[in-house]
């Protein structure tokens, strides 16, 4: 399974945009924070201008796995992000694994 990939603005000189792996809940919180962070926002900013609740961001940050789809949506486009799916068939041995690719030895 091809891990999803949060495109994430960046903050630099060149205005890039950085591209993150997520293969986990807990990388996608730690994506979120770093993204925050990178702008400049409280979890209480990013709250509001995503317009969902500060317990929400927390625990969406803390890698909470229960967390509501739609509002996950909202708060990477009041981030700037957009959501991708990559679909290339390649994974590192470790990844395939833990996300059951093709060819895993782990099956």
């Amino acid at each position: 399974m091809a891990p999803l990939q949060s495109v994430v603005p960046v903050r630099d000189q060149a205005e890039h945009r950085a591209i993150t792996a997520i293969h986990s809940v807990r990388d996608l919180g730690a994506a979120f924070w770093v993204t925050r962070q990178a702008l400049g926002l409280t979890q209480a900013d990013l709250a509001l201008a995503a317009g969902v609740g500060l317990r929400f961001v927390v625990e969406l940050e803390a890698g909470k796995p229960t967390v509501r789809l739609e509002l996950v949506l909202r708060v990477i486009d009041a981030l700037g992000g957009t959501l991708q799916m990559d679909n290339d068939s390649n994974c590192e041995e470790s990844r395939c694994e833990e996300s059951n690719c093709e060819g895993s030895s782990g099956q």
